[in-house]
């Protein structure tokens, strides 16, 4: 996000006592760009960008890539809620480890169980994207510091401007909000569902969107 400095922001909540005993060189202060984690084709052919994937092909997964190339093509967007450790390691991309294992693995099947979702008719690119676009758990244990920093983070208004305006850009015709809950009420993904809700409102999306747990906590057989 332009002129926004992540690093004094920490910087600033360390020295207030907001935060404690932050060790500086752990946090990794790059923005975690949105990307297309993935295609369905009208043909039902579905293709996931895996990590070596998007080392080798960046092009693809860039977000204009596919409505270039399919003006069509319809929209899913993933929400989730701040990149973590896996997502800066070798390059910064979301959903790196775990979470885009699990993904690629229940995906699928949640996905068919969506009326709104015709794969008959239309092709789909599947948008990832953060909440926050920062390292919020400044890479340490979630529990520590993630949902403090989001928290804090999520009452600038230029933080929630910015989402609304990536979502926005994205014409989604299907929202996912897998964001994590974390502690505290209201949860975090309640704090970005609100924020979903005002976008589509405000900018008369013809978006649906629905709230999911986040793809770490997906068990083998839920979806």
């Amino acid at each position: 996000m332009k002129d926004f400095d992540f690093k004094k922001v920490i910087k600033s909540l360390n020295l207030k006592g907001i935060l404690k005993g932050i060790d500086m060189s752990l946090p990794k202060f790059e923005e975690c760009p949105d990307i297309v984690f993935g295609v369905i084709h009208k043909t039902k052919i579905w293709t996931f960008y895996d990590k070596n994937i998007r080392i080798n092909f960046e092009n693809i997964t860039k977000i204009d890539y596919w409505k270039k190339k399919i003006p069509s093509i319809k929209t899913i967007v993933i929400v989730l809620e701040s990149p973590h450790k896996d997502e800066y390691e070798d390059f910064v991309n979301p959903a790196l480890g775990t979470t885009g294992a699990l993904l690629e693995l229940h995906l699928r099947k949640l996905i068919g169980k969506i009326s709104q979702i015709d794969l008959n008719s239309h092709s789909y690119r599947i948008i990832l994207m953060n909440s926050i676009q920062y390292q919020c758990s400044l890479g340490y244990s979630t529990k520590l510091y993630r949902d403090i920093v989001f928290r804090h983070m999520w009452e600038e208004k230029i933080m929630k401007s910015d989402f609304s305006n990536r979502l926005k850009s994205f014409e989604p015709d299907v929202i996912l909000n897998f964001c994590t809950k974390g502690k505290g009420t209201p949860n975090l993904q309640d704090l970005v569902q609100k924020e979903i809700k005002s976008c589509i409102k405000k900018n008369k999306l013809n978006s649906v969107c629905y709230k999911g747990p986040h793809p770490s906590s997906w068990l083998l057989d839920r979806y």
